[in-house]
């Protein structure tokens, strides 16, 4: 649905049209709090970085857009081979790598990284400017939700539990606590639905190999 049919769709039950500044902001952090919950598919992509350019570096930056990390990050080597980074903490980085700002620090194929103030480190320092950083990860950046939003995100598919959400939220700025519980725990309740659908579509199904097979 498009931020002005949402909005439309909002009033049915609102009905106060004195407040579309506070129902545009609204439905923005339900969007950005559902996409944090849900972790759904529509918002996880893959971003390969070319190259960190210059021997002697050990960071890249993580996308605009990024929200939060998928997995690990996969180095591959456009000479050949390919391999997992394993992620450790920065305070466990900085232990097994505290050579970095050395003026000929060593370097070597990098084995593990870490995510910090919005870089990611690898370490041992690359030895190489061609090698791949390919990570997957949810786009979790926040924008803003007007009336000309060409698809409010989830409405599609979920709109009475966007609803339900915003208007807890709205009823909660209004001090109308009884009408807001209401609201929320509509909301929730098709939330977790949803969870578990989303869950049950992407998660791999079990088998057992047999001896023989």
């Amino acid at each position: 649905m498009t931020g002005a049919n949402f909005y439309t769709y909002i009033l049915e039950t609102f009905k106060r049209t004195d407040k579309s500044t506070e129902v545009y902001g609204a439905i923005t952090d339900v969007v950005m709090d559902i996409k944090l919950q849900m972790k759904a598919e529509d918002f996880k992509t893959v971003s390969t970085v070319a190259e960190i350019a210059v021997v002697g570096n050990y960071t890249f930056a993580v996308a605009s857009n990024f929200g939060h990390l998928i997995g690990e990050i996969t180095l591959v080597n456009p000479a050949g081979g390919s391999w997992s980074l394993d992620k450790i903490s920065k305070e466990t980085y900085d232990m097994i790598y505290p050579y970095h700002n050395e003026t000929n620090p060593a370097t070597g194929s990098p084995k593990h990284f870490c995510l910090y103030g919005g870089n990611f480190y690898v370490g041992p320092i690359p030895d190489l400017t061609t090698y791949k950083y390919q990570y997957n990860y949810t786009t979790e950046a926040a924008t803003a939700m007007v009336s000309g939003t060409a698809n409010v995100p989830f409405t599609d598919r979920y709109r009475f539990v966007v609803k339900d959400m915003v208007l807890a939220r709205l009823y909660f700025d209004l001090d109308d606590d009884e009408k807001a519980q209401k609201y929320m725990q509509l909301g929730l309740s098709g939330l977790a639905k949803i969870i578990t659908n989303e869950n049950y579509n992407t998660e791999a199904p079990a088998f057992m190999r047999y001896q023989g097979v």
